[in-house]
């Protein structure tokens, strides 16, 4: 009995002892990561690869820099951890997910501060407590440390420049200044994806793209410029060269004086509008003796402005033009008048484009035809035409009869819509809605008018027309 007592003992003494000596042994503490950098010289451009420990102290890797004066930064990380930057106060001066900068190019990433002298304070934190690795860069600099200075450049100049906007940039945008002493045309282009602005000498935007990476003007003054290229893709290497125009050869106006036209009148035109056509303009002139009915056309989209010789404009729409539009949907020009007109043909995209230009001019009642005197017991077809160039759209026949008649008038064409007016101009019969025919009216002795009009706008109509007179 006294030996298992003993052994009991022994036992507890043991345990005890054991308990005892694991309190006085306690896991080692992890000392925080603290990483002094020094003073930088700007500009400065770095990359670090970090490691957070398992139980890292407060979740957090600190660096610590100074910098001589307020400078921008751009400092990343490729993990997901929270980066915090203070100022020599603790004052923080940023803070966001993975990524922080002064100068963000987008108003949906939020800008920090700037550091100004003395040590700043870097936090790399990491919630999760786990451990982890990734890398850690960091780019302070003046914005404008790798702007390009072209100098003063030369006019006329076609040139290109390669140039790099890189990941680090704190405002994702690079600037390229340069100078010319007489004013000049321009077109600047890149050929990768940027939005392009030049800025004068007072900042002041003179063109932007928003769109496209191009801009170009008629006149750049003489004077100090920035052209400013924002990375379209947020803070990822790009690489490109910019391609910059000055002072295209100079390109006389292209302007076809016709001289006096004689009336009744048709003709047309190839025109070709070239790059940089001045203006974006085309310009005929022309003269007429008395006032003109016209109809002016063109195949391309492009806008036709006809103007009186005191520079009046007479009509003006895309494509066509006319004196006697048969429809109210189109717009009245005002008769020509004796004297020198001016037609211009408006190309608005200024871009290359080729076109046909018709022109006619006339008396509405130039095309008109004459049958004469007619006997009442006739039955007769003629052959008509109404041109595509007919200002008024329509065709006039005349006729007499020296007694009176029953009359049926008709045409073999869909196409055109008959009418007849007595010698004061009055109705006298209109052929029905839809149908090509005038059946059996009474006709007086006297003058009449058989007025068809083109069912299609300016466009050829051919067809017959049969008169048939019976002896009333």
């Amino acid at each position: 009995m006294k030996k298992i007592s003993h052994i009991l003992f022994l036992f507890t003494s043991i345990f005890i002892s054991s308990c005892c000596n694991d309190d006085d042994n306690p896991p080692v503490a992890l000392e925080p990561q603290l990483i002094e950098l020094g003073e930088l010289n700007i500009p400065y451009k770095n990359a670090f690869a970090y490691t957070f420990r398992e139980n890292e102290p407060d979740n957090k890797i600190t660096y610590t820099f100074s910098v001589d004066l307020q400078r921008s930064y751009i400092i990343k990380s490729d993990q997901n951890i929270t980066l915090i930057l203070r100022d020599d106060q603790g004052a923080v001066l940023a803070s966001g997910e993975n990524f922080i900068t002064s100068d963000p190019s987008s108003s949906q990433i939020t800008p920090g501060e700037l550091p100004s002298s003395g040590i700043m304070t870097l936090e790399l934190v990491h919630n999760n407590a786990t451990p982890l690795t990734g890398n850690l860069s960091i780019s302070i600099r003046d914005v404008r440390d790798t702007d390009m200075d072209l100098g003063v450049l030369s006019t006329p100049l076609d040139e290109s420049f390669d140039f790099g906007i890189q990941d680090c940039e704190p405002d994702n945008r690079l600037g390229i200044t340069f100078e010319i002493v007489e004013s000049t045309t321009y077109t600047i282009s890149t050929n990768t994806e940027v939005f392009i602005a030049i800025y004068n000498e007072q900042g002041t935007v003179v063109a932007e793209s928003l769109d496209e990476s191009e801009v170009s003007g008629t006149s750049l003054s003489a004077g100090k410029y920035t052209i400013d290229l924002v990375n379209k893709q947020d803070y990822i290497t790009i690489n490109g060269s910019i391609s910059i125009m000055f002072g295209n050869p100079t390109i006389d106006p292209q302007i076809f004086e016709l001289g006096e036209l004689n009336i009744p009148y048709k003709n047309s035109f190839d025109y070709s509008f070239r790059e940089n056509e001045p203006d974006n303009k085309i310009t005929y002139t022309f003269s007429v003796d008395l006032q003109r009915s016209y109809i002016i056309k063109s195949d391309q989209n492009v806008t036709l402005i006809l103007k009186d010789n005191e520079d009046n404009i007479l009509a003006s729409e895309d494509n066509f033009i006319t004196s006697d539009p048969v429809s109210s949907e189109i717009t009245r020009g005002e008769m020509l008048s004796s004297g020198t007109m001016t037609l211009e043909i408006i190309n608005r995209d200024a871009t290359e484009l080729a076109g046909d230009l018709s022109i006619s001019i006339r008396g509405a009642r130039d095309t008109d035809m004459n049958l004469g005197v007619l006997s009442t017991t006739l039955d007769e077809s003629y052959e008509f035409s109404i041109q595509d160039c007919e200002p008024d759209n329509r065709l006039g026949i005349n006729f007499e009869i020296a007694s009176s008649a029953i009359a049926t008038i008709s045409v073999n064409t869909t196409n055109a819509d008959i009418t007849i007016y007595d010698e004061q101009g009055s109705v006298v019969a209109s052929a029905e809605e839809g149908s090509s025919e005038i059946r059996t009216i009474n006709l007086s002795q006297g003058k009449y008018e058989i007025d068809l009009v083109n069912k299609q706008s300016y466009i050829t109509t051919d067809g017959s027309l049969q008169i048939k007179f019976e002896q009333s």
